[in-house]
Formats: C-alpha cells, sequence, structure tokens
C-alpha cells in the first residue's frame, strides 16, 4: 500500500477496492451448455439427493434457509414444475429439524412456496455446482428409496 488510508472510512474503502479487483481477475465459469442441462435435470446430482434425504445438521455454511434455496434454485434451473419439486422436497421441508427460525413444518413450507415464487424467473438465483460444493457435503453417492 503506497499510501495508507488514514481513517476508517478510506481503510474501507481501500477494502472494498481490493475485493472488487480481486473479483475482476477471477474467470467467469462457463456457462452451462443445454446438453449439460439436461443431464443435469435428468439425474438428480448426489448433492442435491443427500440434502433432500440426510437433512444436513445446521453449521457455519450451512442453515435450512441456504438448503432451501439451492434446492430451489436446482430444480427452477433444470425446469421442474413446482409440484413436482415440491413431491421431491417435501420430505426434507416438513421434517428439517435444524432451524431456529423455520421452527415448524408449516413455516418451512411456506418459505419454501415464498422463495419459489420468489426465484422464478429470477436471473440472480441461478444453479451452480459450485455452491453445494462449497458446503463440504460428504462425498459419497447416496441411495435413496424416494428418488430412486
Amino acid at each position: 500500500m503506497l499510501n495508507e488510508p488514514s481513517t476508517f472510512k478510506e481503510l474501507g474503502q481501500w477494502a472494498k477496492d481490493q475485493v472488487y479487483a480481486e473479483l475482476e481477475e477471477k474467470e467467469k465459469p462457463a456457462p452451462i451448455t443445454k446438453h449439460q442441462k439436461t443431464r443435469l435435470a435428468e439425474r438428480i446430482p448426489d448433492c442435491i439427493r443427500y440434502i433432500v434425504e440426510q437433512l444436513p445438521p445446521k453449521s457455519e455454511k450451512i442453515s435450512f434457509n441456504r438448503l432451501n434455496m439451492l434446492l430451489v434454485s436446482y430444480f427452477q434451473f433444470t425446469e421442474y414444475s413446482q409440484p413436482d419439486a415440491w413431491l421431491i422436497c417435501k420430505e426434507f421441508v416438513e421434517s428439517y429439524p435444524y432451524s431456529e427460525t423455520y421452527d415448524d413444518a408449516r413455516k418451512r413450507s411456506d418459505h419454501w412456496k415464498e422463495q419459489w415464487s420468489f426465484q422464478e424467473n429470477n436471473d440472480d438465483y441461478q444453479f451452480s455446482c459450485a455452491y453445494p460444493k462449497s458446503l463440504y457435503l460428504p462425498p459419497r453417492r447416496v441411495q435413496l428409496r424416494s428418488l430412486s
């Protein structure tokens, strides 16, 4: 740093500039092709299947809200209808035991429906395999009775 910030405001601006500069340097991922999207829809990925079946506990990276957004993003991206997606997610939504905010099945169900409506046709919520990978879910294959 040639000119060190002398105030908190300058330090904040400097830090913000550094973050944005780093983001600009990162390579943008290639968009998913139509063929890849079709393959992603044909077989629910293990990470999504794991969430629905195993109900991962709350952690620094995992919360009901984050998992809910991820599930909705996946099912909308792969063009499932809301009723079909709900059939797959219903047990997860109604049974998830690790949320203080959404502490009963009705609250979680309402939130899932609100999230579906909010994310629908909203380009800010695109599914990416990078996000579930960042949650460090177990990398094992999961056999599901309800989705097999």
